[in-house]
């Protein structure tokens, strides 16, 4: 608690003293700590989910070559165990990621209570459903374009016989 009184006490300075030197209202310096900058936020979160859907890709490719031929039950199952598990990397990942790009947009290592308000921190619920989401999207599509190869490899074979 004593962290937290402090830690008020010098925001309260600095917002004083940052409203003085600027001719504002302290009212208007708090209001401008909560806003972020919608650009930088979303070539963060874009880059990583570009990053992620590649990592998705791979891990498909990897299902489909090695449970395809065990059925649509077992490749399912599969699909569902790891994406459980890459969405809850990509969690970890993710939560990294966005520090690590706040530390270079503000050129310090030290982020303090601002890293609490990390659209990555603020929204992690809705992250995590977004990976599974994207995961089976990547998955579907990695597995109907395997059965379409499949499928046009037996025409072929069977126009050759």
């Amino acid at each position: 608690m004593e962290y937290a009184r402090v830690c008020d006490e010098c925001m309260a300075s600095l917002f004083a003293a940052v409203a003085r030197t600027h001719s504002v209202n302290i009212a208007i310096v708090r209001a401008h700590t909560i806003q972020r900058d919608i650009l930088f936020d979303a070539v963060v979160l874009v880059s990583f989910g570009a990053v992620y859907v590649l990592a998705g890709y791979a891990i498909a490719t990897f299902i489909t070559r090695r449970f395809a031929a065990d059925g649509w039950r077992v490749s399912a199952i599969a699909v569902i165990a790891l994406s459980l598990g890459t969405a809850t990397a990509a969690m970890m990942v993710g939560d990294l990621w966005s520090t690590a790009a706040e530390a270079l947009r503000l050129g310090r290592g030290h982020l303090s209570y601002r890293v609490e308000r990390l659209p990555w921190r603020q929204h992690r619920g809705l992250f995590f459903a977004g990976s599974l989401g994207l995961f089976w999207v990547v998955s579907i599509l990695q597995f109907r374009r395997a059965v379409a190869r499949r499928t046009s490899d037996r025409v072929r074979d069977n126009r050759i016989d």
